[in-house]
Parts: C-alpha cells; structure tokens; sequence
C-alpha cells in the first residue's frame, strides 16, 4: 500500500489510515477523516482466495439447495433452489477468485482564511478560517466470479431465486415452475477502483468509480406460476453519501413462455479491453481469457464442465 499525503493542518483536520492485520486473513484498510463536524470513513478489506465448484444432481424426489457469497470486493452471489417431488437434473460450475493489489491514497487538506462576508459592514474587518479536505483513494484489487447452471424439471413444482451483485450492478431472478428447461450463464469482472471523496465543513461529496463489466445469459422454457427478471444499477448512497441515480428494468411472465436474454452492464474510467472474455464453457463454449490493465481473469477448467449426460432427454 503506498500513501501520499499533502499540506495538513492538525488543527481542522484529523485522518486515522490503518492496515488489517494479516492474522486476521485478510487485508484491507480503514480511513476515517474528519473536517470540524463532518466525518467520513471508508472500510475495504479483500482476501485472497480461489473459490471453484461443479456439481451435479440428477433423480426423482425432492431438491433443496443454498448458497451465498458476500463481500469480496463488491461481489455477492446469493441462490436458493427447492423442488417437490419430480424428475431433475441440476448442474451448476462456479468459480470465484480475488486477488490483493497496491492502493494509493493521497490528502490534501487546506485551511483559508478570508473575511467575514457575513459582517461586511463593521468598521473593524473579521476574519474567519475555511477547512475542507481532499481524499482520493486508487485500488488495484482484482475480482472475477462466474456461475453456469443448467435445470431440467418436470414434477409437482420448482421454485428458485438468485441474486449476483457486482457493485451495485444487479441480476435478480425468480421462478415457480412445473415444467422447466433452463440454461445460464453469468460473470462478474473488476480490476480497479477509485474513490474521490472532498470533505467540508456540513459538505461531503463523494465520487467511486471503477473498471467493471458484468454478463448475463438466459434461456429458458418454462410452464408455471412466475418468471421474474430483475436488472438495476444502482449505488448505495448511505456508503457514498451522495444521491444516486439508479436504473432498474422488472419483468414478469406465467403460464407457457419462453425466454432467452443476453445483458451486458459496465462502467469504466479507464476503458478496460473486455472483448476477449467469452463465455464459460459449460454453458456457451469458450473459455474465460481477456482481461483489463494487463490483468487475465483466471483460466475456467473446462474438464468436468460437460453435463450433457443429465440432460440427455427432454423431461
């Protein structure tokens, strides 16, 4: 971690920057700074792990299954599946990997004195101090996450529902089905973020931006109750403290449907190269390559991908 800090007057301004410590597993910082009356604080920590997963399931009875990741560097994935009894096959490959980087963080603090335009007409001219404060924080922490699943159904009933998250990129889906062929795909991509943050008396603007990319496919034959969609970005203005413009697309289909859906989300203050990122292999062919800022997101083994013998025949 590299720190750089400006001209500081200890008067006005009080800045806590701590590392994690290793024995805690994990590495990260805390900032908390102060001008007069108004705080901010900023609280990041990343592990450095590879998480990877495939798994079939294929029979007749019931089905349940549960899962959740949080909080690597803005990435969640969260998913929860059951079924009555019926006829299933389930296959699912997920692999998740976060990687530590060097950070920077520059202050810049001030303290002006100018004159009281408040009492302009005193015949003895007042002074008063102004304070504010600069802090840009420049991450380089690496995340990538990608989930296929493949489901074939025909019974009493499914029901699911999962959720990704990238920093405030959001796909949510939910169904109750009886009859159900379903194929997708998902990845999360991140290779950096940068955090603006300018600190005033009563005033606190805050700006994080970042190079992120986000994909979602889906296919899907279904005969049931309800298949909702849900796409949003969106910040979180508690975290940020500033107003956020939020999108969000909320789609609802029953009965006999079929669905396919192909999304891209993004952002980027460094235009990274995400052309080179195909789709994983178990769902769409291709590997996972590519990359941004000289950094490839890991290499998917395709090994055991193939479930093809689940899916055999239609249900």
């Amino acid at each position: 971690m590299g720190l750089e800090r400006g001209t500081l007057a200890a008067a006005f301004l009080v800045v806590a920057v701590s590392a994690i410590c290793p024995s805690e597993a994990k590495m990260g910082y805390d900032i908390i700074a102060s001008v007069d009356s108004t705080t901010w604080e900023l609280h990041r920590s990343i592990l450095n792990t590879t998480f990877s997963d495939t798994s079939y399931a294929s029979g007749t009875g019931t089905f349940q299954k549960y899962s959740s990741i949080d909080g690597f560097v803005g990435v969640e994935a969260k998913e929860r599946w059951s079924s009555s009894n019926g006829t299933l096959g389930f296959a699912e490959q997920q692999l998740l990997t976060a990687r530590e980087g060097p950070v920077y963080i520059k202050i810049n603090a001030q303290e002006v004195t100018i004159p009281d335009e408040e009492k302009p007409e005193e015949e003895e001219k007042r002074f008063v101090t102004r304070s504010s404060a600069e802090i840009t924080v420049d991450e380089y922490w690496r995340a990538f996450y990608g989930n296929n699943k493949r489901i074939s159904y025909k019974g009493k009933g499914i029901r699911g529902a999962e959720t990704f998250n990238n920093n405030g990129d959001v796909v949510a889906t939910r169904l109750d089905s009886w009859k159900l062929t379903r194929e997708s795909g998902y990845q999360a991509v991140i290779t950096r973020t940068m955090i603006d943050s300018s600190i005033k008396p009563g005033s606190l603007d805050v700006d994080l931006r970042q190079n992120r990319s986000t994909r979602f496919k889906l296919g899907m034959s279904s005969i049931g109750v309800l298949s909702h969609l849900g796409v949003m970005r969106q910040e979180d203005e508690r975290k940020y403290g500033r107003i956020s413009n939020n999108l969000a697309i909320y789609e609802d289909y029953m009965g006999q449907h079929t669905i396919t859906l192909n999304i891209t989300m993004g952002q980027s203050f460094r235009q990274p190269d995400l052309t080179n990122i195909p789709w994983l292999e178990c769902c769409f062919g291709g590997d996972v390559g590519g990359g941004s800022e000289s950094w490839r997101p890991p290499q998917w083994d395709g090994s055991r991908a193939s479930s093809d013998r689940i899916f055999s025949a239609e249900p």
